[in-house]
């Protein structure tokens, strides 16, 4: 079986490339940006660029491929990209230049699949609109896998748009955050990727739910939910602070309004500082207006590399995330790792994997109300919070990457296998 996986950025596409590769089902992973043990081009641009953002370059490595495995395309934009991202005031080029590159992305996968005969492409959401649509014309019988990390996007951009008059201090920020959350040209092309793909891989009952209202058939649909590396994220076993200690609170995301973040700073505000204090991971970008609100117990540490993230999170007590919408949060899952209960939103993608009081909360989104009323649960009930934590981990342990792995090969097995007359294909 010759199957590809193809996304110009990463999120977890590296994860599905190694399950494919050790059931030697993978003919390539394609991608724009790769730290290839032969690639010129990346040893001088580490050259070029600062030690952090050197090491971050590094993470760039799939450890279970070879560079043989490796195909890529658009390199030199993807590198431009990168730079855009790191400079606050072009991060709007950035957006309308990362569709230009999705475009000739999409359009170098095809034709190279096309060109190998190969079984099967899989791509993520937003990033396969053009790659199917030139399959689906010209190979129709290699299958078209959309591999979906977020919720859909009509069911978003409802959200979003409630939020802007919810919040309307960071409509603004809202907008940066989601430039596609006015375009209609972009709209269109997401719905057509949706009708051309032939089957979904979905992470959690939430993003299956959101497909489903945008038209899709649920047999189309398979929970394939994500990992935790168990080991890098190691328990660590909480004591009873006294209620003379502050309790700390953890949020990972960055200054983010498609986070929810506004919400848990207007809670946070309620929670005296002598009980309390939020941690924000993450990359700051709101403007020191927004950020100047903030009350004392409230600190702001910026982006982390992510081997630091279980050091961090050994130091806290409970995370919260508010978000209107993920697919299913990493963040949260390693956070459980590590032992911390965690207030999460109904929208967050842990469904069924946080069960209030027992290794933490669900809650609706966009409420601080209630946000502010589980914070004080736990600082009323802070002996609970060693117990929580163990529940935590153990609930976790089953969401290994290996278990991931074993249930991406499994759909994608029983996908390729169906006969595409059967009511399963469009």
């Amino acid at each position: 079986m010759k199957i590809i996986v193809a996304h110009p950025e990463r999120q977890h596409s590296y994860r599905l490339a190694s399950a494919l590769k050790r059931k030697n089902m993978l003919f390539k992973y394609v991608t724009t940006v790769y730290s290839m043990n032969s690639s010129l081009a990346m040893r001088l641009i580490k050259l070029l660029i600062s030690k952090e953002d050197a090491k971050r370059a590094e993470t760039r490595k799939n450890p279970d491929l070879v560079d043989s495995d490796v195909r890529l395309f658009c390199r030199w934009r993807g590198f431009l990209e990168l730079a855009l991202l790191r400079v606050k005031k072009l991060r709007i080029f950035y957006y309308h230049f990362r569709n230009g590159t999705i475009g000739e992305f999409g359009r170098r996968v095809a034709r190279f699949a096309i060109k190998n005969n190969v079984d099967a492409v899989i791509m993520y959401d937003t990033t396969a609109y053009q790659c199917f649509r030139i399959l689906a014309r010209r190979a129709p019988q290699i299958r078209r896998i959309l591999d979906i990390s977020a919720a859909s996007r009509p069911f978003m951009l409802e959200i979003y748009k409630s939020d802007s008059y919810r919040s309307p201090d960071f409509a603004r920020t809202l907008g940066k955050e989601i430039p596609y959350l006015h375009d209609r040209k972009i709209s269109k092309a997401y719905q057509e990727e949706l009708l051309l793909s032939e089957v979904f891989l979905a992470p959690s009952e939430f993003v299956r739910s959101t497909l489903v209202r945008s038209g899709i058939t649920s047999r189309r649909i398979e929970l394939v939910p994500y990992g935790v590396d168990i080991k890098q994220f190691e328990f660590t076993d909480r004591i009873c602070k006294s209620a003379q200690d502050r309790l700390e609170f953890v949020y990972v995301g960055g200054t983010k309004q498609f986070k929810g973040l506004s919400y848990l700073l207007e809670a946070f505000s309620r929670i005296s500082p002598e009980e309390a204090n939020l941690t924000i991971v993450g990359t700051v970008d709101w403007e020191l207006e927004l950020l100047q609100r903030c009350s004392s117990n409230i600190r702001f540490i910026g982006s982390r590399p992510h081997d630091e993230m279980p050091e961090i999170l050994s130091m806290m007590d409970v995370l919260i995330l508010p978000s209107l919408g993920e697919g299913m949060s990493l963040s949260a899952m390693e956070a459980m790792a590590c032992g911390l209960p965690v207030i999460v939103t109904n929208n967050s993608g842990l469904d069924g994997l946080v069960q209030d009081q027992v290794n933490g909360f669900m809650i609706p989104i966009q409420d601080p109300d209630t946000i502010q009323e589980k914070i004080l649960w736990f600082l009323e009930h802070r002996e609970w919070i060693p117990a929580m934590g163990k529940a935590a981990r153990a609930s976790i342990e089953s969401r290994s990457w290996d278990a991931y792995y074993v249930d991406a090969v499994q759909s994608i097995k029983r996908f390729m296998s169906a006969d595409p007359e059967d009511s399963i294909f469009p």
